[in-house]
């Protein structure tokens, strides 16, 4: 799948779109979380990030 070529032809984004919508609905497709920060640290996080020492999504809560 490469995004540009996609999004030149409509009916193929439809059905992609269509596919990854439906497996992350029933669960099949799940984000991996590597880690999750206090929104304070927003910061910690972005150096985390830049500095490519993390794996997977990066959550920012801001209830903590």
């Amino acid at each position: 799948f490469w995004l540009p070529h996609a999004l030149r032809d409509s009916a193929l984004t439809t059905k992609t779109v269509t596919e990854l919508f439906g497996l992350a609905t029933s669960g099949r497709l799940r984000p991996l979380v590597g880690r999750d920060y206090p929104l304070t640290q927003a910061s910690i996080a972005h150096t985390g990030l830049r500095m490519r020492r993390s794996v997977g999504k990066l959550i920012l809560d801001s209830s903590r």
